[in-house]
C-alpha cells in the first residue's frame, strides 16, 4: 500500500522516477532469489549476512573467552576488515589498512605473507602473538603453505576449530603461536 501510495504520489511529480520505482519493485517480487537475498539482510541474525559465516561467528565468540586483554592475534593483513576479529573485538597484528596510508608497516605486512605462504613459523615471535586466524579471508589472500594443512589434519596447535575441515574453505582454525613456532 505505501508503495503504491508513494508511486501515485511521484507520477504527478516526476514520471521517470514513478516508473523507476516500479521496476524496482517489480523486479524485487519478481525473483524470488533477489527478494530472499534482501530479506535476509533486512531481518537475519547476524552470520547470515554477506560479510558473516556460521563460523566466522563460532570463532569470534571463542575468542572473546580465549583472549586476555593483552593478547594480539594473528590474521591475514589486507585492506579489508578481517571478520572474526571484528565481531571478537580483540587486538589485530596486520598490516596497516589503505595503500596511501603514510604509516602501513610494509615489513610486517610481508612477515606475515612469509608465515601464510613460506611456513616461516619462528617470525611469529616477532609479531608477539598469541593466535594465529586461518579462516576464508586468508585462504583468498595467500597461497598457504602445505604445513598449514598438515598442521590442520594432524590438530598440531589448533585451539579452536569451526567448520568441515582443511578441504572446506569456510572453515575457521586457530592455531596457538607458541606451538607453531617449534614447527
Amino acid at each position: 500500500v505505501s508503495v503504491l501510495g508513494a508511486a501515485q504520489w511521484l507520477k504527478r511529480r516526476g514520471r521517470v522516477l514513478s516508473y523507476a520505482l516500479w521496476w524496482f519493485f517489480f523486479l524485487l517480487c519478481a525473483t524470488p532469489a533477489t527478494y530472499s537475498f534482501y530479506r535476509n539482510i533486512i531481518v537475519a541474525d547476524h552470520d547470515m549476512i554477506l560479510m558473516y559465516t556460521t563460523n566466522d561467528v563460532k570463532a569470534a565468540d571463542w575468542l572473546r573467552g580465549a583472549m586476555q586483554p593483552d593478547d594480539v592475534i594473528l590474521t591475514g593483513a589486507n585492506n579489508q576488515i578481517h571478520f572474526v576479529t571484528a565481531l571478537a573485538g580483540r587486538p589485530t597484528r596486520i598490516g596497516i589498512y589503505g595503500e596511501s596510508n603514510p604509516y602501513r608497516q610494509k615489513g610486517r605486512m610481508e612477515m606475515i605473507r612469509r608465515i601464510y605462504e613460506g611456513g616461516e613459523f619462528q617470525l611469529l615471535a616477532r609479531l608477539d602473538t598469541k593466535f594465529v586466524c586461518l579462516s576464508a579471508h586468508e585462504r583468498r589472500r595467500y597461497r598457504l603453505n602445505p604445513k598449514w594443512r598438515e598442521l590442520m589434519l594432524k590438530g598440531t596447535g589448533v585451539v579452536f576449530h569451526s567448520g568441515g575441515g582443511p578441504i572446506d574453505n569456510t572453515s575457521v582454525y586457530i592455531f596457538d603461536s607458541k606451538v607453531l613456532e617449534k614447527h
